[in-house]
C-alpha cells in the first residue's frame, strides 16, 4: 500500500489535527494536552534496538508525566542467550529530558553515573557514503555485575508516521522504522560489541487512554539476497473501525510498505511457548515466533499499574510486500504483551 507524504505538523495553526498514516517524518509532532492535569496525560517514549551477529541491545526512555521509566538490556547470542538488564523509575520524571521531535534534539535519562542519551544527528555512513540523518545512542549503565558502555549509531530510513484518533477523541502520534543500518562500538563487561548490524526505532507521543493494552512485534533481518528487512506489527492500540492496526508495516532496504491488521495468538506461557501472528487480510503474512528469553516488569501502585512482558527470540514465516512474498527464517526480534493503567 502506497502512503502519502508526511505533513509538516501534527497540529495546524487552526488546531486541526492531520489524522492519517504517512511515509516520512513529521517534523513538528506537537500535541496539545488541554484541561486540568492535561500534561500528566501525555505519554512519550523513544525505543532503539541494535542487532549484531553476537548480541542484541535494546534501550528505551519513557516520560509518562508523573513518572518516567528507563530500561536497557543485552542478549548475548553466542553464550546460550545470556541476558542482563537494568530498569529504573523516576517519580515526576526527574532526570529525564525528552526531545521535541524524532529528528531533533536529545532524549536523555540520568541517575548518578548511569546514563542513556539518544541524540538525533547527521551520520557519515548514509547510502552512497554521504551524510545521513540518524540517532546516536550513548550508554553508560550498570547491567547486573557488569557495565555497558559506548555507543551505537543508527541510520534512519523512510518512516511510517501515524496520527491516530483514540477512542477518547484525543490524538496519538507514533513514528516507526525497522531494518535500519547501524553500527556499534560497545563494551559489556569483558565483551566488546563492535561492528555493523541492523536496528529498529519507535518514537511515540500520545494523549493516551487511562487504560491501554497492546500486542507488538518487531524484527530487523538481513535476507539471503542481502536486502535489509524490517517489520512492525501491533494490535489493539491503533486499530481502525475494522480492527486493523494502522501502524503495521514492512521495510525493504529502507522503504516503508504499509500492511493490514494483525491477529496475535498469545500462548499461556508467552516467555517459552511459540506465538502465532497472522494477517487479518487474506494471505498477507503468517509468522511464528519462538521465545528464547524475556524481559518482564509488573508494577502496581493502585491508580498506576503495568503488566509488561517482552520476549526476545526468532521469527519464521512469510510476509507479502508490494505484491511479492518475502520468506524469513531465524529473524531475531521481540514481541510484547502489555497492559497499562496510567
Amino acid at each position: 500500500m502506497t502512503l502519502p507524504a508526511a505533513p509538516a505538523c501534527v497540529t495546524a495553526a487552526d488546531g486541526t489535527v492531520a489524522y492519517g498514516r504517512f511515509a516520512g517524518t513529521i517534523a513538528d509532532p506537537a500535541i496539545a494536552a488541554p484541561g486540568l492535569g492535561g500534561a500528566w496525560r501525555r505519554k512519550e517514549w523513544h525505543y532503539l534496538s541494535f542487532l549484531g551477529d553476537d548480541a542484541f541491545v535494546a534501550v528505551a526512555i519513557a516520560q509518562l508525566g508523573y513518572l518516567a521509566n528507563a530500561f536497557a538490556y543485552v542478549v548475548d547470542r553466542r553464550a546460550g542467550q545470556r541476558f542482563a538488564e537494568m530498569h529504573a523509575l523516576a517519580p515526576l520524571g526527574r532526570g529525564v529530558e525528552f526531545a521535541a521531535a524524532p529528528g531533533t534534539g536529545t532524549t536523555r535519562w540520568r541517575k548518578g553515573r548511569d546514563v542513556i542519551a539518544i541524540t538525533a544527528t547527521a551520520l557519515p555512513q548514509g547510502p552512497g557514503n554521504g551524510a545521513a540523518s540518524g540517532w546516536t545512542a550513548r550508554l553508560d549503565l550498570a547491567l547486573g555485575d557488569s557495565r555497558l558502555q559506548g555507543e551505537f549509531d543508527v541510520v534512519r530510513a523512510e518512516a511510517l508516521s501515524l496520527v491516530h484518533r483514540l477512542p477518547t477523541g484525543r490524538p496519538a502520534y507514533t513514528h516507526k522504522e525497522a531494518g535500519l543500518l547501524a553500527r556499534a562500538d560497545l563494551r559489556w563487561g569483558d565483551r566488546r560489541i563492535v561492528g555493523a548490524g541492523l536496528a529498529t526505532a519507535d518514537w511515540t507521543r500520545a494523549i493516551s487512554q487511562r487504560e491501554t493494552k497492546w500486542n507488538w512485534a518487531c524484527t530487523a533481518h538481513r535476507l539471503p539476497d542481502g536486502r535489509a528487512f524490517g517489520l512492525n506489527l501491533s494490535a489493539h492500540v491503533y486499530d481502525d473501525a475494522a480492527g486493523h492496526s494502522e501502524e503495521d508495516a514492512a521495510w525493504l532496504d529502507g522503504r516503508v510498505h504499509a500492511l493490514g491488521g494483525a491477529r496475535f495468538e498469545v500462548p499461556a506461557d508467552p516467555t517459552r511457548q511459540p506465538w502465532r501472528i497472522t494477517s487479518l487480510l487474506p494471505d498477507e503474512f503468517d509468522l511464528r515466533f519462538q521465545p528464547l528469553g524475556a524481559r518482564r516488569q509488573v508494577l502496581n501502585f493502585g491508580v498506576i499499574a503495568s503488566r509488561f512482558v517482552q520476549p526476545f527470540g526468532s521469527f519464521d514465516g512469510r510476509v507479502r510486500v508490494a505484491g511479492a512474498e518475502v520468506a524469513i527464517g531465524g529473524a531475531f526480534g521481540v514481541v510484547e504483551d502489555h497492559f497499562a493503567r496510567w
